[in-house]
């Protein structure tokens, strides 16, 4: 197997030193493509650099409509004010025009919401040490 490559091919003498020049034997490529593996191989090949690019989006949509299902667990509603995370969207397409971000009056809404929570608590925790004093 002295001369062969990987592929099947022969490696070509001659040409610069250090570099490698594969001859691809088209009938071998041809007779392994026609079979359901090697049309499987052929086409996850095409796909790895895709996986990492549909990854990143499918965490990006996931962490928009998480925040905007939060959002709605602190008692937002839809926005209809701004571009923001709360606006209802009703399929794939206003979903990608939608910011990751909320709109000033959403953000104060939500600052109060907070606010009630927090103060609520403190609030709880004051009135057990008064309790247990």
């Amino acid at each position: 197997m002295g001369g062969e490559t990987a592929r099947g091919g022969k490696k070509k003498k001659g040409g610069k030193a250090g570099v490698k020049v594969e001859v691809i034997d088209l009938e071998h490529e041809l007779a392994i493509e026609a079979t359901p593996l090697g049309t499987a191989v052929k086409a996850a090949r095409a796909a790895s650099d895709l996986d990492i690019d549909l990854g990143r989006l499918w965490l990006s949509r996931v962490a928009r409509t998480a925040v905007h299902e939060l959002g709605h667990c602190f008692c937002l509603d839809y926005c209809v004010y701004y571009a923001c995370v709360m606006q209802g969207t009703t399929g794939l397409a206003e979903d990608t025009r939608q910011p990751p971000y909320l709109c000033p009056v959403c953000l104060k809404k939500l600052t109060r919401a907070l606010a009630d929570v927090v103060g609520k608590r403190d609030a709880d925790e004051g009135l057990l040490r008064t309790k247990s004093a």
